[in-house]
């Protein structure tokens, strides 16, 4: 569905075992949904689209050297050799930065040894996938929020921290970093300084000159939030989902990276 003309929200039914509340989720080709973790839980519920527009969920108890009870990580998918989540974050009172994966073929976790300048410990961070570099950007590490941004290149294993060129987005955690086309990324929303301070700009960082720019929305912007999701189709983002502190928000809102309307 590349033009988004007419917009339509459908409920899946859903078979199987649901997974319980989740605060990382994420989802690749068929399959709806990863959801890992929180409130002390390891768990890994794992849903399949069918072409009857039906979810069937299973849960996992993957093998191997598993996260921390983490709450607070950040979850990326890898489609290389074979489809693994990758992730880091935050337990109860307690920031890392340590990078684990997960075979979806295997369902056996495996902690990645990795060379070069680490991030510094932290969670609700944002991460995503350019190719076989997997971007971290922002987070907290407890007592402030960061902007920072790090790169991991999946073939060597080696982190780098990238200098980026003009201004950057502020200090932020819980927003999201999104991929359009092999060039762009966007930053959305998120919450910034003080305790009430939830944000609904746009950055946009050109992954060729390493340069950001702030451009000019047209139309109603989206409230600001934090803990949403945002996914691309084609030059469309597609922003759902998020709370600013004392409501959640359950509307979508469609930005035309074209025109930015």
């Amino acid at each position: 569905m590349e033009q988004l003309d007419a917009f339509v929200t459908c409920r899946f039914l859903v078979d199987g075992k649901k997974p319980k509340e989740s605060y990382v989720s994420t989802g690749v080709g068929g399959w709806v949904g990863l959801c890992v973790g929180r409130k002390g839980r390891r768990e890994c519920g794992v849903g399949k689209a069918t072409s009857q527009m039906t979810t069937s969920y299973t849960t996992k108890h993957p093998l191997g050297a598993r996260p921390r009870l983490d709450t607070m990580a950040s979850l990326g998918l890898e489609e290389m050799k074979r489809r693994k989540a990758m992730w880091f974050g935050y337990c109860i009172g307690l920031h890392f930065n340590d990078v684990l994966t997960l075979n979806l073929d295997t369902m056996v976790w495996k902690s990645l040894v990795t060379t070069g300048p680490k991030p510094g410990n932290r969670d609700s961070h944002s991460t995503t996938l350019v190719g076989h570099r997997m971007v971290v950007l922002g987070g907290t590490n407890g007592s402030k929020k960061v902007n920072d941004i790090h790169i991991l290149d999946l073939k060597t294993m080696e982190w780098s921290k990238s200098n980026s060129k003009c201004m950057p987005p502020s200090p932020r955690e819980s927003h999201t970093i999104t991929v359009v086309g092999d060039e762009k990324l966007v930053i959305f929303g998120g919450s910034g300084e003080g305790k009430t301070r939830y944000l609904n700009d746009i950055h946009i960082l050109d992954l060729k000159s390493m340069s950001w720019s702030s451009p000019d929305v047209k139309g109603e912007l989206p409230a600001p939030r934090d803990s949403h999701i945002v996914v691309s189709m084609g030059n469309k983002l597609i922003i759902y989902g998020g709370d600013c502190g004392d409501c959640y928000h359950g509307e979508v809102d469609v930005l035309d990276m074209e025109n930015m309307t």
